[in-house]
């Protein structure tokens, strides 16, 4: 199969759009742990709350990871 030299090439190949999407993950998680807790709470069904609790859990590990991995960043260190 040829080229086809008329093609135009996409403004964000699957690879950005991906890291896009972990750099997104990371700036939601602050906002999205808080609230699968409350809805978490409120919710009259089990499997839904532990489903929403598993939910909350992740969120948390995803801020505790991004918090470790700037804290203990060269970069971090140097600007101190």
């Amino acid at each position: 199969m040829r080229a086809n030299p008329n093609h135009k090439q996409l403004p964000l190949q699957l690879p950005e759009l991906r890291n896009l999407g972990t750099v997104l993950r990371i700036l939601l998680a602050p906002v999205l742990a808080p609230t699968w807790l409350v809805v978490a709470l409120l919710t009259p069904y089990r499997s839904a709350r532990l489903t929403l609790f598993a939910a909350t859990v992740v969120e948390l590990a995803v801020i505790g990871f991004a918090g470790l991995t700037w804290v203990l960043s060269p970069d971090f260190h140097e600007r101190s």
